[in-house]
């Protein structure tokens, strides 16, 4: 019972001790009242600011993952990364203090680094990694096929059972992209990369839309249709149009662009002028929702409170009426009996 006023309200799980160029990820989580900018993270040696190459970060759902290349020239020392400038509920109390996560760095070179350390993701996409070692690496990618149970469950082992294993065989300094394949489901997943002396995972957001993914396939038969069309001596007169997935963005004096979805995808909720609707809070999006750079965007609509029942409400003003009745009933009949009238001569006699 001691240890739960010392219990942290923002929650950042990761890892305490990093090699020289590994990639850095923490899952931070809590319920701040506005969103994370990358200008709030800075990171410290000791009590000194100082950098960790590039960082960057996105948000899944009400979950943040920060991730940054460790310079290979850092020092081996203790280090921390600073959250400061939001604001977050601890209980019903809503506190600023600085968000605080140390770590140190070991003097040992890491087998590899990779980036992105997390992503969002509509489509087929890569992660590219690079061998740090003087000699040849193996790296073991796992991928589960039997439901992903989280980022954090991998930090205390969560089975091998029906895993997707491959592995890749880098030089020494060789950069490879790995490919991946969006898969038919929306969803948070977990990619596992390791090596004998390295690992991470990396949680990537996968968004699944069976309209766009069938436009994709017409897109790809179309351009081998004039592929094949093409290599024929035949004359054609017609070519197929590429197709380009957009989307209509409304601004604020009313005016429609249509903006590529991977356009689209670069650019900030504000800047798409939509409005950021946070999951259980008992708010939701009238428009349509799009995975911006940053944010879930509600776009062409705006962020409402869900209607709530007036039951409850009413369940509680009749039970306060019919007490008020009770405590009322109660005096009349009390005072009715403190009220009778007495009889100066009868009380006399008596005497």
């Amino acid at each position: 019972m001691i240890l739960i006023p010392l219990a942290s309200s923002v929650e950042i799980i990761g890892k305490d001790t990093l090699q020289r160029g590994e990639t850095f990820v923490v899952e931070v989580s809590g319920n701040f009242l506005s969103n994370i900018q990358k200008s709030d993270i800075s990171f410290y040696r000791r009590h000194l600011p100082t950098s960790i190459a590039d960082y960057d970060f996105i948000k899944i759902d009400n979950k943040y993952y920060i991730y940054a290349k460790v310079n290979l020239e850092k020092i081996p020392d203790n280090y921390s990364m600073i959250i400061s400038g939001v604001s977050y509920y601890s209980g019903t109390q809503i506190i600023d203090d600085e968000i605080i996560y140390n770590f140190t760095i070991v003097d040992n070179t890491t087998d590899f680094w990779l980036y992105p350390g997390a992503l969002i993701t509509e489509d087929n996409f890569s992660i590219e990694v690079q061998n740090l070692q003087p000699n040849k690496i193996t790296i073991e990618i796992n991928k589960k096929d039997n439901g992903w149970n989280g980022w954090f469950s991998n930090f205390f082992g969560s089975g091998d059972e029906n895993e997707d294993t491959q592995t890749i065989e880098l030089l020494s300094g060789e950069i490879k992209n790995i490919d991946f394949n969006l898969e038919n489901e929306t969803g948070l997943r977990e990619i596992r990369f390791s090596s004998e002396n390295t690992e991470y995972y990396i949680p990537v957001y996968n968004v699944y839309n069976p309209t766009i993914q069938e436009e994709n396939i017409t897109e790809t038969n179309e351009t081998q249709n004039n592929e094949t069309s093409n290599q024929t001596n035949e004359p054609e007169n017609n070519s197929a149009e590429d197709v380009i997935i957009e989307i209509e963005v409304t601004d604020e004096n009313g005016t429609i662009e249509i903006v590529p979805v991977e356009d689209a995808k670069k650019r900030t909720c504000e800047e798409l002028n939509g409005e950021s609707c946070e999951d259980g809070e008992g708010i939701s999006c009238t428009g349509e929702i799009f995975y911006a750079s940053d944010v879930r965007c509600c776009l062409n609509g705006a962020c409402e409170a869900k209607q709530k029942s007036n039951t409850g409400k009413v369940i509680g003003w009749i039970i306060l009426i019919v007490v008020a009745l009770i405590v009322i009933g109660f005096l009349k009949k009390n005072f009715k009996k403190s009220g009778k009238k007495v009889d100066l001569l009868k009380v006399g006699k008596k005497r």
